[in-house]
């Protein structure tokens, strides 16, 4: 008859402050809202989010690899701004957007 023991099969005693099965998959899930919300930190309502749910629709999907890759640029050229409110895009910022990407990328890169 096999003796019972507190300790593992290498021999070894569980130590006294590991987690409990359900402990330990609540702390999983703890761990996986964190690293989901840092990976999804566009704000409602900002540049960043709106790229984002575009990006993630079949009308871009579907776009030809180098169109995707065209808008790509795009979209990493703005990153710097995507935190900013859609309600302050008015024309004279997306013309001051539009100038300032005709001088650093070229007049192509600015009517992308």
């Amino acid at each position: 008859m096999a003796r019972l023991s507190s300790q593992d099969a290498d021999g070894r005693r569980p130590r006294k402050d590991a987690a409990r099965p359900a402990e330990f998959f609540a702390e999983c899930t703890r761990i996986a809202a964190l690293a989901e919300a840092k990976a999804a930190k566009e704000k409602p309502g900002t540049l960043g989010l709106l790229i984002r749910d575009y990006r993630s629709r079949s009308s871009f999907q579907t776009l030809a690899p180098q169109t995707q890759s065209d808008y790509q640029k795009t979209f990493d050229y703005l990153r710097p701004i995507a935190d900013t409110a859609l309600v302050r895009f008015d024309r004279p910022l997306v013309v001051r957007i539009r100038d300032k990407a005709a001088g650093s990328k070229g007049r192509r890169a600015a009517i992308m």
